[in-house]
């Protein structure tokens, strides 16, 4: 992508810093902080190790990041910082704390880019990173030390087709210093505008709705996790599994269908019902035969008896018939020789 800009407009702070100054050379590097240390050295680091006639990449932003760890005051993780490098690849952005980049078309009057949409860039976890593709003729980059800066108001001053840079600038300083950093001092801004351009996307800026769907989707995600590990404490579906007495009722084992399948719950009950006829029908054979037997051995005891008694009478009377006779009746014995 090819284009080129107008010379930087800058409002600055009392507390914050705007790079690069006069000293500087490279207004294809653009930077704000309330860290004017990290800030230096990461421009340093830029201007001094890549060419921008290439395409600026996480890459090389992270590289840049631990040359600026390392320098004597170390407080990158801490500082408000706003960062635009024009490359190849269009316009790479990185936003860290409380400060923020936008971006304005005045042919539309739209804000085609915020970094307060960009999330944390997986690679560094330091910044909010974009590389901006779609840079059109006419349109505004704005860098500010501070996130609150009233955006519609900046928009709409720099979609006046009637002022020129100066007079837009003179305004936008009123509007940028009513704004207050985490120090309670007006925030530094940079205002880039874009002279001409040529290889731009022209693309159409993103609902809100569409920029917050990321967000909307960790939400889901973590309910998600929520309701399952609530479900998980509530309804402990592993607690039987170390239990090794698991009862199963007669019924469980008649069938491998789903328990709670209504022919399947049919069939268990017409199974229970005619097993439970079988066991009554057998008790009652076992109480028939019992009352068979008993009434057997009382009718056995009976006839014995009775066959007793028969016995003791035929006794009795054979013993009458066989008594020796008087002795008017016997007759003579012969006498002995």
């Amino acid at each position: 992508m090819k284009f080129t800009t107008f010379s930087p407009l800058y409002i600055h702070s009392s507390g914050d810093v705007a790079f690069p100054d006069r000293s500087m050379n490279n207004s294809s590097i653009l930077i704000v902080s309330d860290d004017e240390i990290v800030a230096k050295a990461l421009y340093d680091y830029i201007n001094a190790n890549f060419r921008l006639d290439r395409v600026f990449t996480n890459e090389n932003f992270n590289e840049a990041l631990e040359a600026a760890l390392n320098t004597p005051e170390h407080r990158v993780r801490r500082c408000n910082l706003a960062l635009a490098v024009y490359n190849r690849g269009g316009c790479y952005v990185a936003q860290m704390g409380k400060s923020r980049v936008f971006q304005v078309r005045t042919t539309t009057c739209n804000v085609e880019y915020d970094s307060r949409a960009q999330v944390l860039d997986i690679y560094s976890s330091k910044a909010k990173v974009e590389q901006i593709g779609d840079l059109l003729t006419d349109d505004y980059l704005v860098l500010c030390s501070a996130e609150d800066v009233d955006e519609k108001a900046v928009k709409k001053i720099l979609c006046k087709a009637t002022l020129d840079d100066a007079s837009k600038l003179a305004e936008l300083e009123t509007v940028v210093k009513k704004t207050r950093t985490s120090g309670n001092c007006p925030p530094a801004a940079i205002i880039s505008h874009i002279e001409r351009a040529k290889g731009g996307k022209n693309r159409k800026s993103p609902p809100a709705l569409l920029k917050s769907l990321k967000y909307i989707l960790y939400a889901l995600i973590v309910a998600a996790i929520a309701g399952i590990v609530f479900w998980l404490v509530s309804s402990k579906p592993f607690a039987a599994m170390g239990n090794e007495e698991v009862s199963m009722s007669p019924e469980a084992s008649v069938t491998d269908k789903a328990p709670n399948n209504a022919e399947y719950s049919h069939k268990i009950d017409s199974a229970a019902v005619i097993a439970e006829e079988e066991a009554l029908a057998r008790e009652r054979l076992v109480a028939d035969s019992i009352r068979a037997v008993n009434a057997k051995t009382k009718q056995a005891g009976k006839n014995e008896a009775e066959q007793i008694a028969d016995e003791e009478i035929k006794v009795v009377h054979s013993q009458e018939t066989t008594e020796p006779a008087t002795t008017s009746e016997q007759q003579p014995q012969p006498a002995m020789p």
